[in-house]
C-alpha cells in the first residue's frame, strides 16, 4: 500500500514538472556551468545567532535554523530543523525531502522520528528554492544554472553541517530529489552512509 502511494506521488510530481517546466530551462543548457562550479562557488552560513551546535544538540527542543548561501546566482536562503536526541553524543541523521515536498521536514517527521524518537539527532534540510510549492519548478528549473544551484546548494549545506557538528556516527537519508542529493553528497564528499 505504502509503495503504491509513493509511486503515485512520484508520478504526480513528474506530471507536474512536465506541465509546468519553464520554456527557459531547455534553452539554458548552452551557457550553464557544470555542477562542480556551483559546489565550489557556494558558501554556507548558518544563522546560529551565537549558539553552538553542541549546545543545540544538548537542548531538548526543536531548533529552526536559517541558512544563507552565497552563490553565483546571488544570496539563496534555506533552513534546517534540528530535533535533538535524548543524549548529546547520539548518532546524527540528515533527512532530505523530495521535490516540492511539504513540509520540508516530511522525511524526518514521518519516517525517521516515529522509529527513532530520542535515539538519534534528526536534522531536516530544506533545499534551495523550496519555500513555496511552485518554487522548485518556477525557480529551481527556470534554468540549468538554477537546477545546478539547487542541487549544489543542498550538497554544500550537508557538507558544511557535517563539518560543523561534533564527531558522531552520521546517516543521510532522502526521498526522491532528497535521495539524489544524498547520493551526490556521498559521491563528492563521502563520509556519510
Amino acid at each position: 500500500m505504502r509503495t503504491k502511494f509513493f509511486q503515485a506521488m512520484d508520478h504526480m510530481v513528474l506530471k507536474a514538472m512536465e506541465l509546468g517546466l519553464p520554456d527557459s530551462f531547455e534553452a539554458s543548457y548552452v551557457e550553464a556551468e557544470p555542477l562542480d562550479y556551483y559546489l565550489e562557488a557556494s558558501e554556507v552560513r548558518f544563522g546560529l545567532e551565537g549558539r553552538q551546535w553542541a549546545n543545540l544538540l544538548a537542548t531538548p527542543a526543536d531548533h529552526h535554523i536559517p541558512v544563507t548561501l552565497r552563490t553565483p546566482l546571488g544570496l539563496v536562503s534555506s533552513r534546517l530543523k534540528l530535533t535533538p536526541a535524548q543524549r548529546s553524543d547520539a548518532p546524527i541523521i540528515f533527512c532530505h525531502h523530495g521535490l516540492g515536498q511539504r513540509p520540508f521536514d516530511f522525511v524526518g517527521r514521518y519516517f525517521v522520528r516515529p522509529i527513532l524518537t530520542g535515539e538519534a539527532h534528526i536534522i531536516s534540510l530544506q533545499a534551495p528554492f523550496h519555500w513555496r510549492m511552485r518554487d522548485p519548478i518556477q525557480t529551481g528549473f527556470s534554468s540549468l544554472a538554477h537546477l545546478h544551484q539547487m542541487l549544489a546548494g543542498s550538497v554544500v549545506i550537508m557538507e558544511a553541517l557535517r563539518q560543523a557538528l561534533p564527531p558522531a556516527p552520521l546517516l543521510t537519508v532522502g526521498l526522491s530529489l532528497g535521495g539524489i542529493i544524498t547520493l551526490l553528497h556521498q559521491g563528492y564528499y563521502g563520509g556519510a552512509a
